[in-house]
Protein backbone atom coordinates (compact mmCIF):
# COMPACT_ATOMS: atom_id res chain seq x y z
CA UNK A 1 0.00 0.00 0.00
CA UNK A 2 0.67 4.07 -0.67
CA UNK A 3 1.99 5.30 2.24
CA UNK A 4 0.64 8.63 1.60
CA UNK A 5 -3.10 7.39 3.02
CA UNK A 6 -5.22 9.92 4.65
CA UNK A 7 -8.47 8.65 6.46
CA UNK A 8 -11.69 9.84 7.75
CA UNK A 9 -13.88 8.14 10.37
CA UNK A 10 -17.99 7.79 10.19
CA UNK A 11 -20.37 6.07 11.86
CA UNK A 12 -23.78 6.28 11.34
CA UNK A 13 -26.42 4.84 13.63
CA UNK A 14 -27.59 1.04 12.57
CA UNK A 15 -24.77 1.01 10.33
CA UNK A 16 -21.44 -0.38 10.43
CA UNK A 17 -18.43 1.86 11.24
CA UNK A 18 -16.87 2.43 8.39
CA UNK A 19 -13.52 4.52 6.74
CA UNK A 20 -13.05 6.34 3.79
CA UNK A 21 -9.11 5.85 2.85
CA UNK A 22 -7.24 8.77 0.20
CA UNK A 23 -4.23 6.34 -1.33
CA UNK A 24 -2.74 7.62 -3.38
CA UNK A 25 -5.24 9.33 -6.43
CA UNK A 26 -7.44 6.39 -4.86
CA UNK A 27 -10.35 6.48 -2.60
CA UNK A 28 -10.84 2.75 -0.65
CA UNK A 29 -13.76 2.19 1.84
CA UNK A 30 -12.55 -0.34 4.79
CA UNK A 31 -16.00 -1.29 6.92
CA UNK A 32 -15.67 -2.73 10.26
CA UNK A 33 -18.00 -5.43 9.81
CA UNK A 34 -18.27 -6.31 13.67
CA UNK A 35 -18.75 -3.07 15.22
CA UNK A 36 -18.26 -2.45 19.04
CA UNK A 37 -20.62 -0.01 20.91
CA UNK A 38 -19.91 3.58 20.42
CA UNK A 39 -17.85 4.22 22.99
CA UNK A 40 -14.94 2.38 21.43
CA UNK A 41 -12.08 4.51 19.91
CA UNK A 42 -12.64 3.66 16.11
CA UNK A 43 -11.43 7.28 15.41
CA UNK A 44 -7.96 6.46 16.75
CA UNK A 45 -6.36 5.27 13.29
CA UNK A 46 -3.64 3.48 14.88
CA UNK A 47 -5.62 0.74 15.31
CA UNK A 48 -6.26 0.47 11.56
CA UNK A 49 -4.37 -2.22 9.95
CA UNK A 50 -2.69 -0.91 6.91
CA UNK A 51 -0.11 -2.62 6.47
CA UNK A 52 -2.12 -5.71 5.61
CA UNK A 53 -4.01 -3.86 2.76
CA UNK A 54 -3.03 -5.46 0.01
CA UNK A 55 -2.16 -3.46 -3.55
CA UNK A 56 -4.39 -4.20 -6.58
CA UNK A 57 -7.46 -2.89 -8.01
CA UNK A 58 -10.27 -3.24 -5.04
CA UNK A 59 -12.35 -0.25 -3.38
CA UNK A 60 -13.51 -1.93 -0.33
CA UNK A 61 -12.04 -3.68 2.51
CA UNK A 62 -13.85 -5.59 5.06
CA UNK A 63 -12.38 -5.37 8.61
CA UNK A 64 -13.74 -7.51 11.68
CA UNK A 65 -11.94 -7.55 15.49
CA UNK A 66 -9.47 -10.68 16.02
CA UNK A 67 -10.55 -13.17 18.98
CA UNK A 68 -7.07 -12.59 20.54
CA UNK A 69 -6.26 -8.89 21.41
CA UNK A 70 -9.28 -7.13 20.20
CA UNK A 71 -7.32 -5.44 17.38
CA UNK A 72 -8.98 -4.91 13.97
CA UNK A 73 -7.71 -7.03 10.92
CA UNK A 74 -8.72 -7.59 7.10
CA UNK A 75 -10.50 -10.60 6.72
CA UNK A 76 -11.50 -9.58 2.45
CA UNK A 77 -10.98 -6.88 0.01
CA UNK A 78 -13.59 -6.53 -3.28
CA UNK A 79 -14.06 -4.46 -6.12
CA UNK A 80 -17.79 -3.12 -5.73
CA UNK A 81 -19.87 -1.47 -7.83
CA UNK A 82 -20.73 1.78 -5.31
CA UNK A 83 -23.68 3.49 -6.73
CA UNK A 84 -23.80 7.34 -7.07
CA UNK A 85 -24.56 9.61 -4.05
CA UNK A 86 -27.14 11.63 -6.54
CA UNK A 87 -27.43 12.74 -10.47
CA UNK A 88 -24.80 14.79 -12.04
CA UNK A 89 -27.60 17.06 -13.51
CA UNK A 90 -25.20 20.01 -13.65
CA UNK A 91 -23.66 18.54 -16.28
CA UNK A 92 -20.15 19.48 -14.74
CA UNK A 93 -18.26 17.03 -13.05
CA UNK A 94 -14.84 17.81 -10.92
CA UNK A 95 -13.38 15.03 -9.20
CA UNK A 96 -12.62 15.60 -5.62
CA UNK A 97 -9.05 14.80 -5.76
CA UNK A 98 -8.18 17.50 -8.01
CA UNK A 99 -9.34 20.21 -5.96
CA UNK A 100 -6.32 20.63 -4.22
CA UNK A 101 -6.06 22.17 -1.13
CA UNK A 102 -8.84 23.81 0.48
CA UNK A 103 -9.97 25.46 3.68
CA UNK A 104 -12.35 24.40 5.96
CA UNK A 105 -14.49 26.69 7.15
CA UNK A 106 -14.79 28.03 11.08
CA UNK A 107 -18.05 28.45 12.69
CA UNK A 108 -17.88 32.27 12.13
CA UNK A 109 -17.69 31.44 8.55
CA UNK A 110 -20.50 28.43 8.01
CA UNK A 111 -22.98 30.26 7.46
CA UNK A 112 -23.62 28.99 4.02
CA UNK A 113 -23.78 26.15 4.91
CA UNK A 114 -23.71 25.53 7.98
CA UNK A 115 -25.51 22.03 8.19
CA UNK A 116 -23.55 19.74 5.44
CA UNK A 117 -22.18 16.51 6.31
CA UNK A 118 -18.83 17.39 5.06
CA UNK A 119 -18.10 20.78 3.39
CA UNK A 120 -15.05 22.98 2.96
CA UNK A 121 -14.03 26.62 0.94
CA UNK A 122 -11.94 25.98 -1.68
CA UNK A 123 -8.95 28.25 -1.48
CA UNK A 124 -8.46 28.07 -5.41
CA UNK A 125 -11.54 27.16 -7.47
CA UNK A 126 -11.27 24.30 -10.44
CA UNK A 127 -11.16 25.93 -13.67
CA UNK A 128 -13.94 23.83 -14.57
CA UNK A 129 -16.08 26.63 -12.48
CA UNK A 130 -16.24 30.51 -13.23
CA UNK A 131 -16.20 32.01 -10.47
CA UNK A 132 -13.95 32.81 -7.67
CA UNK A 133 -15.22 31.60 -4.32
CA UNK A 134 -16.38 27.96 -4.03
CA UNK A 135 -17.82 25.55 -1.33
CA UNK A 136 -17.89 21.60 -1.98
CA UNK A 137 -20.29 19.61 0.09
CA UNK A 138 -19.84 16.14 -0.27
CA UNK A 139 -21.46 12.53 1.44
CA UNK A 140 -19.53 9.46 0.20
CA UNK A 141 -22.18 6.74 2.48
CA UNK A 142 -23.20 4.02 -0.34
CA UNK A 143 -25.56 2.71 2.31
CA UNK A 144 -28.97 4.10 2.21
CA UNK A 145 -30.07 7.19 0.89
CA UNK A 146 -28.45 10.75 1.32
CA UNK A 147 -30.26 13.74 2.21
CA UNK A 148 -27.49 15.60 0.09
CA UNK A 149 -29.43 13.67 -2.88
CA UNK A 150 -32.64 15.45 -2.30
CA UNK A 151 -30.42 18.73 -1.62
CA UNK A 152 -29.51 18.50 -5.13
CA UNK A 153 -32.88 17.43 -6.32
CA UNK A 154 -34.33 20.33 -4.86
CA UNK A 155 -31.64 22.80 -6.14
CA UNK A 156 -32.26 21.34 -9.62
CA UNK A 157 -36.01 22.50 -9.19
CA UNK A 158 -35.32 25.73 -8.49
CA UNK A 159 -32.44 26.50 -10.11
CA UNK A 160 -33.76 29.35 -12.10
CA UNK A 161 -35.93 30.95 -8.67
CA UNK A 162 -32.93 33.43 -8.12
CA UNK A 163 -33.58 32.29 -4.57
CA UNK A 164 -30.56 29.66 -3.57
CA UNK A 165 -26.99 30.04 -4.39
CA UNK A 166 -25.95 28.44 -7.68
CA UNK A 167 -24.64 24.31 -8.02
CA UNK A 168 -21.67 25.04 -9.84
CA UNK A 169 -20.53 21.18 -10.67
CA UNK A 170 -21.25 17.96 -9.05
CA UNK A 171 -18.20 15.78 -7.28
CA UNK A 172 -16.95 12.57 -8.20
CA UNK A 173 -14.59 10.11 -6.59
CA UNK A 174 -12.35 8.10 -8.86
CA UNK A 175 -13.34 10.40 -11.83
CA UNK A 176 -16.76 8.39 -11.92
CA UNK A 177 -18.98 8.06 -8.86
CA UNK A 178 -20.91 11.07 -7.85
CA UNK A 179 -20.72 12.20 -4.43
CA UNK A 180 -21.70 15.70 -4.12
CA UNK A 181 -21.88 19.22 -5.24
CA UNK A 182 -20.20 22.11 -5.76
CA UNK A 183 -21.98 25.90 -4.55
CA UNK A 184 -21.11 29.53 -5.23
CA UNK A 185 -19.82 30.72 -2.16
CA UNK A 186 -21.47 34.47 -1.66
CA UNK A 187 -21.25 37.22 0.71
CA UNK A 188 -24.22 37.12 3.28
CA UNK A 189 -25.12 37.64 6.78
CA UNK A 190 -27.65 35.92 9.36
CA UNK A 191 -31.20 36.89 8.67
CA UNK A 192 -33.44 39.05 11.72
CA UNK A 193 -36.79 39.91 12.18
CA UNK A 194 -35.82 43.19 10.31
CA UNK A 195 -35.58 40.68 7.15
CA UNK A 196 -38.53 39.32 7.38
CA UNK A 197 -39.99 40.50 4.22
CA UNK A 198 -37.33 39.57 2.57
CA UNK A 199 -36.99 35.91 3.46
CA UNK A 200 -40.88 35.24 3.26
CA UNK A 201 -40.93 36.99 -0.30
CA UNK A 202 -38.19 34.04 -1.08
CA UNK A 203 -39.92 31.55 0.60
CA UNK A 204 -43.30 32.46 -1.35
CA UNK A 205 -41.11 31.84 -4.12
CA UNK A 206 -40.64 28.54 -2.82
CA UNK A 207 -44.20 27.54 -2.27
CA UNK A 208 -45.14 28.95 -5.87
CA UNK A 209 -42.96 26.04 -7.36
CA UNK A 210 -45.20 23.80 -5.26
CA UNK A 211 -42.22 22.44 -2.58
CA UNK A 212 -41.95 23.39 1.02
CA UNK A 213 -38.81 23.44 2.43
CA UNK A 214 -39.35 20.97 5.65
CA UNK A 215 -37.13 21.87 8.32
CA UNK A 216 -37.38 25.93 8.12
CA UNK A 217 -34.98 27.55 11.00
CA UNK A 218 -33.55 30.78 11.35
CA UNK A 219 -30.19 29.68 9.33
CA UNK A 220 -32.32 28.31 6.57
CA UNK A 221 -31.99 32.00 5.29
CA UNK A 222 -28.84 33.78 3.84
CA UNK A 223 -29.16 37.69 3.70
CA UNK A 224 -26.72 39.12 0.56
CA UNK A 225 -24.51 41.68 1.64
CA UNK A 226 -25.17 43.24 -1.84
CA UNK A 227 -29.24 43.77 -1.19
CA UNK A 228 -29.76 41.47 -3.28
CA UNK A 229 -33.18 40.08 -0.67
CA UNK A 230 -32.92 36.64 0.95
CA UNK A 231 -31.86 33.52 -0.43
CA UNK A 232 -32.80 30.00 0.76
CA UNK A 233 -30.62 26.49 2.15
CA UNK A 234 -31.13 23.33 3.69
CA UNK A 235 -32.95 21.58 1.29
CA UNK A 236 -32.25 18.48 2.93
CA UNK A 237 -35.77 17.52 3.49
CA UNK A 238 -37.35 19.83 1.28
CA UNK A 239 -40.39 18.05 -0.65
CA UNK A 240 -42.63 18.86 -3.30
CA UNK A 241 -46.77 19.12 -2.46
CA UNK A 242 -49.73 20.61 -3.71
CA UNK A 243 -50.44 21.41 0.36
CA UNK A 244 -51.92 24.39 0.85
CA UNK A 245 -52.63 24.37 4.22
CA UNK A 246 -49.51 22.78 5.23
CA UNK A 247 -47.59 25.41 2.88
CA UNK A 248 -49.40 28.45 4.80
CA UNK A 249 -48.01 27.20 8.05
CA UNK A 250 -44.37 27.04 7.30
CA UNK A 251 -45.37 30.61 5.77
CA UNK A 252 -46.41 32.14 9.30
CA UNK A 253 -44.04 30.46 10.96
CA UNK A 254 -41.50 32.63 9.21
CA UNK A 255 -41.70 36.14 11.70
CA UNK A 256 -41.34 33.52 14.82
CA UNK A 257 -38.57 32.13 14.14
CA UNK A 258 -36.71 34.79 13.04
CA UNK A 259 -36.80 36.23 16.53
CA UNK A 260 -35.34 32.96 17.89
CA UNK A 261 -31.43 32.47 18.53
CA UNK A 262 -29.33 31.60 15.85
CA UNK A 263 -29.35 27.95 15.65
CA UNK A 264 -25.43 26.23 15.70
CA UNK A 265 -26.59 24.61 12.38
CA UNK A 266 -28.78 21.88 11.80
CA UNK A 267 -27.61 18.54 10.27
CA UNK A 268 -29.41 16.00 8.32
CA UNK A 269 -30.40 13.12 10.85
CA UNK A 270 -27.32 10.81 11.50
CA UNK A 271 -29.62 7.51 10.85
CA UNK A 272 -30.05 8.45 7.30
CA UNK A 273 -26.71 10.07 6.38
CA UNK A 274 -22.93 9.78 7.34
CA UNK A 275 -21.71 12.14 9.68
CA UNK A 276 -17.83 12.22 10.25
CA UNK A 277 -16.25 11.85 13.84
Amino acid sequence: MDDSVVLNFYHISGWPVYYRASVGSAIKYLEVLDSKPPGSRYSDFRQVPLGQLPAGRWNVAQLVHDGKDDKLTVKSVEQRTLSDVMDAWSGVKVDHKSLGDHLLATADEALQPNHYIEFSRLSEAPAEVAVPKVIALMDPWYHGRSVLANDSKIRRLIRDAGISTRVLGHLTENDSRVIGFMLESVAARQAGIEHLEACRAALRKLHELGIAHGTLRRSSFLILEDGGGALLQGFWTSFQTSDQELLAGEMAGVEGLLQQPLDEGHRPPASITGVES
